[in-house]
């Protein structure tokens, strides 16, 4: 069965649904509203067909009039007894579940879900990867098509804190299943999903309640594909009252496949986030550049933008060998999933007992990517051009140091609490500024340009103020390259 065959198949008789609100935890961090949305979300599925039945509330605290429908406490058992056990005993042409409250990616980039009777010492969670791995395979076939649409922050852990491994995943048959599953994200990873208790809860389930309502009665399921732009289109509407809900403005959507595909949606202005707080280092970060990474001697073209994170010296990160090898495994499938290797381009990879490498089998083995077994995660790509110049431009290296930013952030792996971005240009000798200046060379042709890497951001901030982050670095190149050049 193909997608589109669900789809014609399905029916809202035959549909089941496990909605969850979580709005209290053990470890005290609270939200208003998500079980009330839940409730809303079933009470909509009702309007539309399906059986009340059908549908499971698991909430936090439970609902004091849960409307008729079953109201489950969001808990380990409950949660575990529900989605692990009760669902594959029932058979329909679609399974939806709507999960809102608190997330983390855990040291590996797993997606976490946290339960009500998580705590400070002990974060019970939901492993969402694994689940959605187990409800891909035979023993979710009789469920039919499956959606998961996740309210969560998808922001990394501190790495000091301590995730156990969530629910178990029973041991099934795996062989492949019959229907396709698709998980819609309120953010990409390393990023927040917007709360606001003044729109009754998550923002991207207060959006995907607007569109929803506004479904043609003659049609079921809803359009899986176009919910991300049209949740979109109704969160810049949100935005217009409340700048707040416009921030960040990124839906995820991943098809049967498990493909990321991105909605391009301008947000209005917003308010601006607050500066990052960049902290100065006491002593400059040892920083391993790009020539000690690829150790490609005979490098000439073209010049190189790179970007790199360095642990600090206080807080230090040592990767195993066996880490190491699991992340050179990964390196290739997100950097071309970031855009930074052409699908057509052939790569080189090595890995030895100091770093982790992958790079454009071209010239001057650009672009690349690495891992240190000091934590450092590198990135870089070729400089812009024009003509026949390669020309460092700012806005456009601030629009490539972003990019490259986001890509090592979503890495998965352990990560230190403080990191020191760094950036540089290699080689240099050749390279032209876009200025008012008819000579776009400076007396000296310097072969390469380093930025001194002296202050340190949190991971937070890195991923939450990614453009002024790299728009920073950008200018400091910029004005290093101007002085290695000798033009002032």
């Amino acid at each position: 069965m193909n997608p589109s065959d669900a789809v014609r198949q399905a029916d809202p008789t035959r549909t089941h649904a496990v909605a969850v609100g979580v709005d209290e935890y053990g470890f005290g961090s609270e939200r208003a509203g998500l079980a009330a949305q839940a409730l809303t979300f079933a009470q909509w599925l009702r309007r539309r067909g399906v059986p009340p039945a059908n549908i499971t509330l698991l909430t936090a605290p439970r609902l004091s009039d849960p409307d008729g429908f079953t109201n489950l406490l969001a808990s380990t058992s409950e949660a575990d007894s529900l989605l692990h056990d009760a669902m594959f005993t029932r058979e329909g042409s679609l399974f939806w579940l709507h999960w809102a409250g608190h997330g983390h990616l855990d040291e590996h980039g797993q997606r976490r879900l946290f339960l009500t009777n998580a705590t400070a010492t002990n974060l019970r969670n939901l492993n969402l990867d694994r689940l959605a791995a187990l409800y891909r395979t035979q023993l979710a076939h009789k469920l039919g098509r499956k959606v998961f649409t996740i309210d969560a922050c998808q922001t990394y852990a501190d790495p000091r804190m301590r995730l156990p491994d969530g629910i178990p995943v029973p041991v099934g048959n795996t062989s492949p299943p019959g229907a396709p599953l698709e998980m819609l994200f309120a953010s990409p990873r390393g990023r927040r999903a917007v709360h606001l208790t003044k729109l009754g809860g998550g923002v991207f389930t207060a959006a995907l309640l607007g569109v929803l309502a506004d479904e043609p009665d003659d049609r079921w399921p809803p359009d899986f594909t176009t919910l991300p732009q049209r949740i979109e289109e109704y969160i810049l509407r949100l935005a217009l009252n409340n700048p707040d809900a416009g921030r960040p403005i990124d839906v995820r959507y991943e098809d049967a496949q498990g493909r990321s595909a991105v909605t391009e949606i301008e947000p209005p202005t917003v308010l601006e986030p607050a500066e990052p707080d960049w902290q100065p280092l006491m002593v400059r970060a040892a920083v391993t550049w790009r020539d000690e990474l690829d150790r490609n001697v005979t490098r000439r073209d073209p010049p190189a933008l790179e970007v790199h994170l360095v642990p600090t010296a206080d807080e230090p990160v040592r990767l195993s060998l066996l880490e190491l090898e699991r992340s050179a495994a990964t390196l290739v499938g997100h950097a071309r999933a970031a855009g930074l290797f052409p699908p057509d381009m052939p790569v080189l990879q090595s890995i030895d007992d100091v770093r982790c490498l992958v790079t454009g089998d071209t010239d001057g083995q650009v672009p690349g990517l690495a891992i240190t077994r000091g934590g450092q995660r590198s990135a870089w790509r070729k400089l812009g051009r024009r003509s026949d110049l390669w020309v460092l431009d700012r806005s456009e290296v601030a629009a490539q140091t972003c990019d490259l930013l986001r890509l090592l952030t979503a890495l998965p792996g352990r990560r230190s609490g403080r990191v020191v971005p760094a950036i540089g240009l290699e080689p240099a000798q050749l390279v032209a500024v876009l200025s008012d200046d008819p000579s776009p060379f400076g007396p000296r042709f310097p072969a390469h340009v380093r930025v001194p890497a002296d202050d340190s951001l949190t991971w937070q901030w890195l991923v939450d103020a990614t453009d002024g982050i790299g728009a920073e670095l950008a200018a400091r190149l910029v004005r290093r390259h101007a002085q290695e050049a000798g033009r002032r």
